[in-house]
């Protein structure tokens, strides 16, 4: 029981368990005074249950486990950011049970728990959000040394000076993490720190909604209450290392985006590598689900920015220029105030990066630099809050998986540069440029959410992990087409 939430009455909760399942069953032999048959006092009913405990923990094994995209935690409510979390009021109270204080929208496992939250077994009930959970710890420096180009030594800052290298300590996400090998293995000691240098954790939380889930082709566009398929809140926390978030002088930052399928009826035919969308249904029912959509975005997340990554030739442009339409129609009949209507940013992706330019992202980036930046971050201080994010950035592209992570990450880490520069230190001048634990962390999100959707890892993730495209990467995501258009 360990871990587990109390009832919300606040007593033991083994004392809500029926008699006949409190006897544990321990090495094949029943813990407690033996009576009956098979030398215990429970009925025939109660025995079989017992036996089939063992292949109900495997059945769940199965469900949960095995996929390595489920996550959970005793502590603190994973589905909710930084900014949800502290706008609740009142705040939650440690004795309500966990499947009550989670976000329903990313609660997985509520129709397995149900049983157990009727028979008010609330320690029973543990949520389960599916998604990814990644971390890495990073050191920056405030007054970098300086160091030769070819790598000879050089004069530090702020007391520290030196010929050092750059530390960066990487930590793998949570879910890859060996906890075998890592405790048969000491981890060596860290270097000591210059005065000027610090260490920081970033987070990663993406958390995939329950509502219009499903796998690519059979899940697409919109429902008529709104919801989109492949909607997934991706959050990045900027934290300093080792210390708890509400301790005195401790800042936290949190930047969330989000991503989802065009907000449109169309259909997809899973027999091609780059299937023709079908428009379906009438423009007023399509207008009338979309409208749906965002309203409900600015509800939670404020001002709205869409960026739009589809191809404007070919087959993907007639159904991006019908969310456009609707998104101006949107803008001129629904909202009167500039300040609430929902700004479009169309980037064809395929087009500015033909021949594997990805860095031509930057474009895009600078375009929306402003906005970004506008929309900020939410922050606390001492476990208050200071400052809250203004507004969300939805990014799109056909199935929302691979450019959409290409542009997200890039999104993030610009954020992250704004984040660390309050802090008093500038990322571009550090002697880590290569930022191996940015670039993996962020890779592993987005291979994460396309085998949940797609089934295989993200295309384009060789960008995404070393900022360097090449033949071989090519190579990669032709073999990944194929193993989607297998897969369905």
């Amino acid at each position: 029981m360990m871990g587990l939430s109390s009832s919300a009455t606040g007593n033991d909760s083994s004392d809500s368990l029926p008699s006949s399942i409190k006897k544990a069953s321990i090495g094949g032999k029943t813990a407690g005074p033996s009576a009956g048959r098979n030398g215990t006092d429970m009925p025939d009913g109660s025995e079989a249950a017992v036996r089939l405990l063992p292949k109900l923990l495997r059945t769940s094994q199965m469900l949960f486990g095995s996929s390595r995209t489920f996550f959970f935690s005793y502590e603190c409510d994973i589905t909710r950011s930084v900014a949800a979390e502290v706008a609740r009021t009142p705040p939650p109270s440690p004795l309500v049970p966990l499947h009550r204080l989670v976000d329903q929208t990313y609660f997985w496992n509520r129709h397995v728990l149900q049983p157990f939250i009727d028979a008010g077994l609330d320690s029973l009930a543990l949520p389960l959000m599916q998604g990814f959970v990644g971390q890495r710890t990073f050191i920056v420096d405030s007054q970098p040394p300086q160091v030769d180009p070819d790598g000879g030594g050089g004069t530090g800052g702020g007391g520290g000076g030196g010929s050092k290298k750059g530390k960066v300590v990487v930590k793998e996400s949570v879910e890859l993490e060996d906890f075998g090998s890592r405790a048969a293995s000491p981890t060596p000691p860290e270097p000591s720190m210059r005065p000027t240098e610090r260490k920081f954790d970033i987070t990663v939380i993406s958390r995939r909604s329950t509502k219009r889930a499903g796998l690519r082709y059979l899940r697409r566009g919109i429902d008529e209450e709104g919801n989109v398929a492949n909607c997934v809140e991706t959050e990045q926390i900027l934290s300093p290392a080792g210390v708890s978030w509400d301790g005195p002088n401790v800042k936290v930052h949190s930047f969330v985006q989000t991503r989802g399928s065009i907000p449109l009826f169309f259909t997809q035919s899973p027999y091609s590598l780059k299937p023709v969308p079908v428009m379906q249904h009438s423009e007023e029912t399509n207008f009338s689900a979309l409208k749906k959509h965002f309203e409900g975005l600015k509800r939670q997340y404020g001002s709205v920015q869409v960026v739009n990554l589809v191809e404007k030739q070919g087959v993907e442009a007639p159904i991006a220029e019908a969310y456009q339409r609707n998104i101006q129609r949107l803008n001129e009949e629904e909202l009167q105030k500039d300040s609430d209507k929902v700004a479009f940013e169309w980037f064809d992706f395929h087009a500015v990066c033909r021949g594997m330019k990805f860095e031509n992202v930057a474009l895009l980036l600078e375009s929306l630099r402003g906005k970004l930046e506008g929309f900020g971050s939410t922050v606390l201080a001492g476990g208050q809050l200071v400052s809250r994010q203004q507004g969300i950035l939805r990014t799109n592209c056909m199935d929302c998986l691979d450019r959409t992570n290409v542009c997200q990450s890039s999104f993030a880490k610009h954020m992250l540069e704004v984040q660390l520069q309050e802090e008093g230190f500038d990322l571009t001048i550090q002697q880590d440029q290569q930022q191996v634990w940015f670039n993996t962390l962020w890779a592993d999100n987005g291979d994460a959410i396309s085998k949940q959707y797609a089934s295989t890892g993200a295309m384009k993730g060789d960008y995404t992990r070393t900022r360097k495209r090449d033949y071989r990467g090519a190579l990669t995501d032709a073999g990944l087409s194929l193993t989607r258009l297998f897969n369905g």
